[in-house]
């Protein structure tokens, strides 16, 4: 037992050491955090789309900054007693670590979407979102081990991958968001923004089958959110609005978000929606229907003749708009935009009347 009480003894020398190193503010034990620049991702034929080209840094001659070092000695004691404590246990900032981890999740992601792809090895798609899980998991932990690096970037993006293909799509997005925050110019930002937008919409497709009330909660489907599905998909299809007004999906994500507002009744921030749609993306292909659906919201915002009649006046100022912008459209749903007109002068007459 002598060997065991040695061993006992080293690590509370160990703990020791470092309880006196963070006490006396010693910054020999910080850590040598490399400012990669050019590191990526082994090709992968996986994705629907193509992602950017690879990128690759030379680990052993790292690059060390002076910025590098003013983020170390920035750092609060929190921090680095956490960053201590990972190392005492063998997880502490390495890139060499990092990098291989970086590579055994490779393999794990690409037997999973082979096998997705083939089902070649696999019995099962329970199988396959296990790998999936497990590639993701060391994905994360390889973002760990070098950060503010590009390796974690490509390591935290492919976290995201691997739990969106994986079905677990709280985590994917969580990771997604964490890209965009950590590099805001990430060359992966079409593809995370085009993700995001389909977990929104899977989510808000899920909540118009079986609306979940404020008092229920998730404990059983992994991909959804544990609660509130309907406001987290709002949340992130408004974030794709702010994080990138002038992508791809921009104007796709605004309405969806007006359109499923105005399908549970919150009419006034579908109206939002829509009139942000129609000035903040002319060019959009939802134009017709943004201005479609912005009349019919404003003429279901009207209360009553006891109320005002703002709604309507700007109603009746946005169908004309729409009847003189698309008189294509218009005059293929005519009797549609002459009920809608029809309904507008009758409220407008009702009030007036109303009031005297």
């Amino acid at each position: 037992m002598s060997w065991m009480n040695s061993l006992l003894y080293l690590r509370w020398m160990a703990f020791g050491f470092l309880c006196s190193m963070v006490c006396c503010g010693c910054t020999s034990l910080t850590k040598d955090n490399s400012a990669a620049t050019d590191f990526g991702l082994v090709h992968r034929n996986v994705e629907t789309m193509p992602l950017p080209q690879v990128r690759r840094v030379n680990l052993e001659q790292p690059t060390v900054t002076a910025a590098d070092d003013d983020d170390d000695q920035g750092d609060s004691s929190g921090q680095f007693l956490e960053r201590q404590f990972s190392w005492l246990i063998g997880r502490g900032i390495n890139q060499q670590a990092s990098a291989r981890l970086l590579s055994e999740a490779e393999q794990i992601y690409n037997r999973a979407t082979n096998a997705r792809a083939t089902g070649n090895g696999v019995e099962s798609a329970d199988e396959i979102g296990h790998y999936y899980l497990q590639a993701a998991k060391i994905y994360d932990l390889a973002a760990y081990r070098w950060p503010d690096s590009a390796l974690q970037e490509d390591a935290l993006f492919m976290a995201a991958e691997s739990y969106f293909f994986g079905e677990r799509y709280p985590e994917a997005d969580e990771r997604y968001e964490r890209v965009i925050k950590d590099y805001p110019k990430t060359r992966y930002l079409d593809t995370i923004q085009r993700r995001r937008f389909s977990i929104a919409r899977y989510w808000l497709q899920v909540n118009q089958r079986d609306h979940q009330q404020f008092y229920e909660f998730n404990v059983s489907d992994a991909s959804l959110p544990w609660r509130d599905q309907f406001n987290y998909a709002l949340r992130i299809l408004d974030q794709i609005r702010l994080d990138d007004p002038t992508g791809d999906v921009a104007d796709d994500a605004t309405l969806l978000g007006a359109d499923a507002c105005r399908e549970i009744g919150r009419y006034q921030m579908a109206d939002n929606l829509y009139t942000d749609l129609i000035k903040t993306f002319p060019s959009s292909e939802h134009q017709f229907r943004a201005h479609l659906m912005g009349v019919e919201t404003k003429v279901q915002m009207y209360r009553g003749p006891h109320y005002g009649g703002g709604a309507l006046l700007e109603g009746e100022k946005l169908l004309t708009q729409l009847q003189r912008q698309f008189p294509q459209q218009v005059n293929q749903q005519r009797q549609h935009f002459a009920r809608v007109q029809a309904e507008i002068h009758y409220k407008k007459a009702e009030r007036e009347w109303t009031i005297g």
